[in-house]
């Protein structure tokens, strides 16, 4: 039950890092 938590916040985490990246790429582009 801890591991599927721990997998769970660092996908979430790779996950909202994507996002921020994908985000700062949008913001240069405009």
């Amino acid at each position: 039950m801890i591991r599927d938590s721990m997998f769970v916040s660092a996908t979430f985490l790779e996950f909202a890092s994507l996002i921020n990246a994908y985000l700062h790429h949008m913001d240069n582009v405009i």
